[in-house]
């Protein structure tokens, strides 16, 4: 027999006062600039009704991408074939793609390729594959630019045997003709450093791009006045929590209509005669109820208690969500790479400091934070303590669904890097575990001394009356300093740096990935919460973030990646109390062949995503103008 049964009493303390309310109370759909009302995309699925499980949440899956090419009819195109195999997330199986195109009798392009794993937002490799099918007046394009590549390139010469380069590796007139070429780039390389080292750089106290000021297009968590030095504990805004269960905002998981059901049985065990044979079975009484229970509630109760080791959190998050398997990157970072000082500090100290950040979210980010939608400009800024708030809160995997838009954002909760979805083999379960490492370290650096800056998240879009006409700019770029030697992040300070990203942002940071975005997001952990709420890229779109801090070395790429110890971030704030970094998220277009990245129409796409990334946005701005200064700001690597 079903009952509902209320576990627990919905209320959050407190009544929101009408002008605090009505502060907070609306995101724009679109601001005066730089939207693009014709791109709008359709809104994705409608939200599906809870389900009912037994003894265990709902499940909380994280969106999926299918992938897939889609086919588009033209004209044109004689041939088009498609062979897809594929399969659900989580199989093991490759994903293979095959397409042929004909677009003359002449040329045929094939695209034949396969990735490895899922097509989850989280892997490596996702991307949405689109082929192009160009117009009648473009093909002479691409058949000129294949007869310039066929002419162009000839056979590839044979490299040297491995006998051979043993030889010559002995030979004194080739180690003398080695040593004299890496001299020679040496001297480049410090020449080109000299011209490196007058790009204009960010300065301490200067006015940086987003401003910080509130407004329809701009959302602030805390209280600045015009008196505020950096440094300075910042108070969040508004005093109370307001509650925004709508899908124009980050559903909070202290929200009370945060609520799921639950489907609970309860045995009662009948008394049985002696005379009962050993395998005759107990006469039991099942009764089952569903249970009405709101998520916060459960979520305290599981933080509240005592956590001793890694098996403990897993014990902790399986109390109000769903995970699939056991946290085995977890337990081998906190195992197998940490010592055993470092294990029982992190355990002593800094849990428990998280876990007060997890349950102090209604006083610690008391603001409705908006999703920044696509072909929408906003800013959110936040202080350094709210944001390493909202961050204790995905390492514990409390966040919920944002309602139908869940298969537009990234994942946010960390339970499926802690896992072992994928059956990974050893090497690629240490480097999710060296991820850990980078975010443990994060989390105890903010334990021993939470810092007091400030972190503005911006999505700009370029609106296409605002788009360059390519074709009539006469001027030229501004100088452009390739550097053989060095990283973005360690000879780039002060300078504009470039996420070359994924357009679900982050990439695989929270799955199998460790090459240049993830690894920006684990030195970074900050940039980690653009994934909270920032809808993918669309084409004429990109992210700024200003103000985050870097907390860890790292040594290697990929599955070679390793947490090489802390590191101490000297740069300087601006007026608004945000580090001088800023850092531009833009995705490229996936080119499975080089013809295709030749075409005008991929070649523009790209440079406008440029353009829209290093442009700074000014309300009366009224041209572009390519010899700005903030073009010299650049990483040229």
């Amino acid at each position: 027999m079903d009952e509902l049964v209320p576990e627990t009493q919905l209320s959050v303390g407190g009544a929101v006062d009408k002008s605090t309310q009505e502060s907070v109370d609306r995101v724009p759909e679109s601001p005066p600039f730089n939207t693009q009302a014709d791109e709008e995309e359709t809104e994705g699925n409608e939200v599906e009704e809870d389900s009912l499980t037994e003894f265990d949440v709902e499940a909380q899956l994280e969106p999926q991408t299918s992938g897939l090419m889609q086919e588009e009819q033209s004209p044109k195109v004689s041939e088009i074939t498609y062979d897809d195999e594929s399969h659900a997330a989580g199989s093991s199986k490759p994903h293979k793609r095959k397409s042929t195109k004909s677009i003359s009798d002449d040329v045929v392009i094939d695209i034949d390729f396969e990735d490895a794993g899922t097509l989850g937002v989280s892997s490596m490799n996702e991307t949405d594959i689109e082929i192009e099918e160009f117009p009648e007046e473009d093909n002479d394009i691409l058949l000129c630019a294949a007869k310039n590549v066929q002419d162009n390139v000839g056979e590839e010469p044979e490299g040297p045997t491995e006998d051979e380069m043993l030889i010559e590796s002995n030979n004194p007139a080739f180690v003398l003709e080695t040593l004299a070429l890496d001299a020679e780039l040496e001297e480049a390389e410090d020449a080109m450093r000299k011209e490196f080292d007058n790009f204009k750089k960010f300065k301490a106290g200067e006015k940086i791009f987003p401003d910080v000021r509130r407004s329809e297009y701009n959302t602030i968590a805390f209280d600045l006045n015009a008196a505020y030095q950096p440094g300075v504990p910042l108070e969040p805004h508004p005093l109370r929590f307001v509650p925004k269960w709508d899908h124009k905002f980050v559903p909070m998981p202290c929200c009370e209509q945060n609520v799921h059901l639950f489907k609970v049985r309860s045995t009662d065990a009948v008394s049985n005669n002696d005379t009962d044979g050993p395998n005759e079975p107990d006469n039991n009484l099942v009764e089952t109820k569903i249970v009405r229970s709101w998520m916060w509630h459960r979520i305290s109760k599981a933080l509240s208690g005592q956590i001793l080791c890694s098996q403990d959190i897993f014990s902790a998050t399986k109390q109000y969500t769903r995970v699939t398997s056991e946290f085995n990157a977890l337990n081998y970072c906190i195992d197998q790479i940490m010592t055993d000082g470092e294990r029982t500090h992190f355990f002593s100290k800094v849990i428990p400091y998280m876990t007060r950040l997890v349950l102090g979210l209604p006083e610690i980010v008391t603001c409705p934070l908006p999703i920044l939608r696509k072909n929408v400009n906003h800013n959110i800024s936040l202080s350094q303590r709210q944001v390493a708030c909202l961050l204790a809160n995905a390492f514990f995997s409390t966040f919920p669904k944002r309602f139908q838009f869940e298969a537009e954002l990234p994942s946010i909760n960390f339970k499926d890097l802690f896992a072992d979805n994928h059956g990974e083999d050893e090497r690629r379960l240490i480097m999710k575990a060296q991820k850990i490492r980078c975010l443990i370290h994060y989390f105890t650096r903010v334990a021993a001394d939470s810092p007091q800056g400030v972190i503005t998240y911006t999505r700009k879009n370029l609106r296409h009356c605002n788009m360059p006409d390519w074709k009539k700019i006469d001027k030229g770029l501004t100088k452009f300093v390739p550097l053989i030697r060095g990283t973005i992040e360690d000879d780039g300070a002060g300078l504009l740096k470039v996420d070359f990203a994924n357009k679900f942002i982050g990439g695989g940071v929270l799955g199998r990935g460790a090459v240049q975005e993830e690894i920006l997001f684990v030195i970074y952990p900050e940039l980690m919460l653009t994934r909270l709420f920032t809808e993918k890229l669309n084409y004429s779109e990109s992210v700024i973030i200003t103000g985050c801090e870097r907390f860890c070395k790292y040594s290697g790429y990929s599955l070679n990646f390793k947490f090489d110890g802390d590191y101490q971030d000297t740069t300087q704030y601006d007026s608004k109390g945000r580090r001088c970094t800023q850092i531009a998220a833009i995705d490229a277009l996936y080119i499975s062949r080089p013809l295709f990245q030749f075409h005008p129409k991929h070649i523009t796409r790209e440079v406008n995503k440029v353009v829209n990334a290093y442009k700074m946005f000014y309300e009366d701005a009224e041209s572009l103008n390519l010899e700005k200064k903030n073009i010299h700001r650049v990483s040229n690597f």
